[in-house]
């Protein structure tokens, strides 16, 4: 894996040399995956190439349009990957990663400590610091209750929200608890 990396720098500064701008944006970006595939890859003690299997596999049911919608997110994290990635292990000891969720026709940006790493997902899931999802998800749309939360019928949306599975919030601002005000209406 260092051997990536220090053929990533090498080829980064041998991009940056480049007078063209889409030779340096081509380089950049194969630079940035390298280094986010080489990242995942430690992370999860697994290969590069299983790493980008897994972007890359295109899932039973899942349309090219949606596919295609999932790779071009990814390539949006990719991005700012190599800026935020050592920023978070300095500041914060976390990590993030980019996750689809295709039976569920959305995908998501997570945030989670280094420490969980070694736990199985559904555990790793619980101590997630913040993830930015856009997916499907039920949201009651009925009475207010006593607990302050609405009650069914639901409907279904696919809606862009923040979840932080470490602090207790869900699907917010969809799912959210509404407060009752003096006056005997909810916010």
């Amino acid at each position: 894996m260092l051997l990536f990396l220090l053929i990533s720098i090498g080829l980064f500064t041998f991009l940056l040399t480049s007078r063209t701008v889409p030779v340096r944006t081509a380089g950049y970006l194969l630079v940035a995956n390298i280094v986010y595939l080489a990242r995942r890859a430690q992370l999860r003690q697994q290969s590069m190439k299983t790493m980008l299997g897994y972007r890359l596999a295109k899932e039973p049911g899942v349309s090219w349009p949606r596919y295609c919608s999932f790779l071009v997110a990814w390539q949006c994290v990719v991005v700012i990957f190599p800026l935020l990635e050592p920023v978070l292990k300095l500041f914060f000891d976390c990590c993030c990663l980019y996750y689809s969720y295709p039976n569920a026709h959305g995908f998501g940006f997570i945030v989670e400590p280094l420490n969980c790493q070694h736990l199985p997902l559904n555990k790793r899931a619980k101590q997630q610091l913040l993830r930015l999802d856009w997916h499907r998800f039920n949201v009651n749309v009925g009475e207010i209750g006593r607990n302050g939360f609405r009650h069914p019928p639901a409907v279904q949306m696919n809606r862009p929200h923040v979840d932080a599975p470490r602090y207790g919030i869900k699907h917010w601002p969809w799912k959210r608890r509404h407060t009752i005000t003096a006056l005997g209406r909810t916010k």
